[in-house]
């Protein structure tokens, strides 16, 4: 009962958080929210333009053979979903910065973000976790647009014996594997870095942009350099827009996919051990450092 309670009011505090969010963002940004939706889908509208043609020139045949899909509907499930799987890389990172280098002045004081919340005796895990549902839901809102773009624009189309589900679970298990590895990463924050220097971790900004040259996301991997193609079998994004592609545009069974799903699945499992060494690599550099 003592659980359960906890963990609606865990939950209850999570909620909260990520409406004040939303919130302060609205009121903020008021005007920018008149401006941002026709500017993205402009910005969407251009890349999906200047990729297609790139792809056009390099990677036709291979696309309509391999996938059973054309160029446009290749490039959509790579430009909307990549995104999204980039922020599982770098947001455990930006976090850490977000709390311990990010402040809050008042009254000729400044304290972190954390001692803030320390102090209005809100969990440091409950407001990284909203912040990160927060910054997800954007994420997802782009998805959105893309799909709506190339649908109405370029005519993005899913084969008529489409998977759904093999997509949905290679989507959750990318996902949680990319987030696997980006916890990974964010330890750099401490080892590698100055946690009192605000530049960009070019370690995770490595890991974040390997996969849009090596796990497919504009061209197939394919197209590639034997010499080159084994980076991306590291990358957890190679499966997983291999997977969702295959399921959307070539309507696979859920039999054919599942050595890349399989694949995925092993990436996922690294993420408690991830967790495990974020919070050991924290706790121990936060008071050494701190």
């Amino acid at each position: 009962m003592k659980v359960v309670k906890n963990l609606s009011k865990t939950l209850f505090s999570i909620t909260s958080l990520i409406k004040l969010f939303y919130r302060d963002i609205i009121k903020s940004y008021s005007v920018w929210w008149v401006v941002y939706v026709p500017n993205q889908i402009l910005n969407i509208l251009f890349g999906l333009a200047a990729w297609y043609y790139y792809t056009l020139f390099t990677a036709r045949g291979i696309i309509e053979t391999s996938y059973g899909g054309d160029i446009i509907s290749f490039l959509i499930v790579g430009v909307a979903i990549n995104p999204i799987l980039s922020t599982a890389i770098t947001y455990p990172e930006y976090l850490l910065r977000f709390s311990y280098q990010g402040t809050y002045s008042t009254g000729g004081f400044r304290i972190s973000n954390w001692s803030v919340y320390y102090l209005a005796k809100i969990s440091r895990l409950e407001l990284l976790i909203s912040y990160y549902l927060y910054s997800l839901s954007e994420n997802l809102v782009n998805l959105g647009l893309y799909l709506i773009v190339g649908v109405a624009i370029f005519g993005f189309r899913i084969n008529p014996q489409a998977n759904y589900l093999a997509a949905f679970i290679a989507f959750i298990l990318g996902y949680l594997s990319c987030l696997a590895l980006g916890m990974f990463v964010a330890c750099t924050y401490w080892i590698l870095l100055d946690p009192g220097v605000s530049i960009t971790n070019p370690y995770v900004w490595l890991v974040s942009q390997l996969p849009t040259i090596f796990s497919g996301v504009y061209f197939p991997v394919s197209v590639l350099p034997n010499s080159l193609r084994f980076i991306g079998d590291f990358l957890p994004q190679t499966y997983t827009l291999s997977v969702i592609r295959y399921a959307l545009l070539g309507g696979k069974s859920f039999s054919a996919l599942l050595p890349d799903i399989s694949k995925l699945l092993i990436f996922s499992l690294l993420l408690p051990i991830s967790v495990v060494v974020f919070k050991k690599v924290e706790h121990y550099m936060a008071m050494k450092k701190l």
